[in-house]
Formats: structure tokens, sequence, C-alpha cells
């Protein structure tokens, strides 16, 4: 069964970019939004210490306890089909005998990646499907209460919440947003000026 979590032993993913001054405390009070206040004053020493140790805030705490595996999809608790059938792609994705690099044909020449699905890594060797574990479950939770007349829309996996649609309207929305490294100096002086 895979259990997710920090581990010495588990590989780990590159570190997605150098952390320049100002970035710890905007990771911090970011990783901190998802937790009514009185519950933050214990998560940010622990947060701060995965930033130092990881430079990145898995909130490995919240890892699920169960098998990451594609259920079958009545399996999942949601009112509808559509919503059973995205968590079934999110388990999939998390799997790490999916996610995991697997050998490829000799007849194809690109090697593929090593992913890091603990790390929620599983695109591209880099790419996550959500940022931290509360980005997880705060969707799999948006999930379970979406009806037929809503959308769930999502920005870079940051869940914004659930909105009014039609019938016939998608039951998801995903929106993604990439700043190269020249791009980012323009509006934070002292980022990297290249390898984010």
């Amino acid at each position: 069964m895979a259990h997710y979590g920090a581990s010495e032993h588990q590989a780990r993913s590159p570190s997605p970019h150098h952390l320049f001054p100002l970035l710890p405390q905007l990771a911090l009070r970011n990783a901190l939004r998802y937790f009514p206040p009185d519950v933050q004053n214990v998560l940010a020493p622990e947060f701060a210490q995965e930033l130092q140790q990881y430079g990145h805030i898995y909130m490995y705490r919240f890892c699920p306890d169960i098998e990451m595996r594609a259920y079958p999809v009545e399996q999942y608790p949601c009112r509808t089909k559509a919503a059973a059938a995205i968590m079934h792609m999110i388990m999939n994705n998390l799997d790490p005998a999916v996610a995991q690099a697997l050998p490829r044909p000799s007849s194809q020449m690109i090697p593929r990646l090593p992913q890091f699905p603990q790390e929620l890594v599983t695109y591209g060797g880099n790419g996550q499907v959500f940022s931290n574990w509360a980005q997880f479950w705060l969707t799999m939770s948006y999930l379970s209460k979406m009806t037929e007349e809503q959308t769930l829309v999502m920005y870079s996996g940051h869940p914004l919440g659930l909105f009014p649609s039609s019938h016939s309207a998608p039951r998801l929305i995903i929106t993604n947003g990439m700043v190269g490294p020249q791009q980012l100096t323009q509006f934070l002086p002292g980022a990297p000026k290249s390898g984010c």
C-alpha cells in the first residue's frame, strides 16, 4: 500500500526553484490560508520546516492514509457520476504504479522522467497535480458536494470553489498560469534569472 509522507528513504523531486528572500514568508502565508487562525500557530513551524528541508510546503501531515489508486467510480462519496469520474482521475494520477517512470518500448527515444507522487508530482518530472495535500482534500470535499448544476473552478491546483452553472455546463474548469524566468523578473526583482 502506498502511504505518502516525509520519508528519508523516498526519492525526492528536485527543488522547484531557489527561494529568494521574500518567498519563504509568502509561501508560508499562502499555505496557512487553508486553515482557521486558531490552528495556524501550530502549523506554521511545521510548514516552515518543510519549506526549509524540501524547498516546498507539501503539508505531509495531511497525506491520505489510504492506498492511492483509482477505485471503482461507485465507491467515491459523490452526488454525481461526473464528480466521481474526476475523483477517479485524480486518484489514478496519484497512484504510484501509474505515476512512476515506466520503461518505454525501445522504438521510442524520449526517456520518461521520474515522478514523485508523494510530492504530488506526476507530470514531466516536475508538474504537480496539486501544490499541497490541503488542496487535494479541499478538491475532494468540493467534488463530494458538487451537483449537476455546479462547476468546480481550479487555478493551478488551487480549488477556487463551486459555482452555479447549468446541467450542460462543464463540471470542472482548470486554468494554469505559468510565468517564465524572464517574465518573473519583471514582476519580482531579485527572482532567479533562469532555472526557476
